[in-house]
């Protein structure tokens, strides 16, 4: 992968197979964190530029657009084959489904239940896109 970020190199190293999301996702972040682009990860993206909208509105969403094809563009490029075929005609839904689940953390003191009914929802939902998790990504995440 050519880059201007010498970080990026960690990923070149270590492509999501699958079986090392954990290992894939921690590097990922180091990278999209030194880039100042790992918010997108975290937060969800603006609807649309509101109507009305200020010069300011408009640079922040805009921003936040070009951020978020850097990190899908990142995500992509950092997976076996297999993966990329599977992942690069992704919709939006998908998309944000597969971030929402990926960002998932369970609040202290909040029901271990009811954080692994989340989870396992947003998967089902990835399984009515046609996008199955194997066992052992899914157990990776749910952990």
């Amino acid at each position: 992968m050519v880059t201007t970020n010498p970080l990026a190199s960690i990923l070149d190293k270590n492509c999501l197979t699958g079986s090392n999301f954990t290992d894939w996702v921690r590097n990922l972040r180091i990278v999209l964190n030194s880039e100042k682009i790992g918010y997108v990860l975290d937060q969800k993206m603006p609807d649309s530029f509101p109507e009305g909208g200020t010069q300011d509105e408009r640079v922040t969403y805009d921003k936040w657009c070009d951020d978020d094809l850097k990190v899908r563009s990142y995500m992509l490029a950092l997976m076996n084959n297999e993966l990329q075929k599977k992942y690069e005609t992704m919709e939006d839904a998908r998309y944000e489904i597969s971030k929402a689940l990926y960002r998932m953390r369970m609040a202290e003191g909040s029901s271990v239940n009811d954080h692994a009914l989340k989870m396992i929802w947003h998967i089902e939902e990835l399984a009515r896109f046609n996008l199955i998790m194997d066992n052992e990504l899914a157990v990776d995440l749910i952990l």
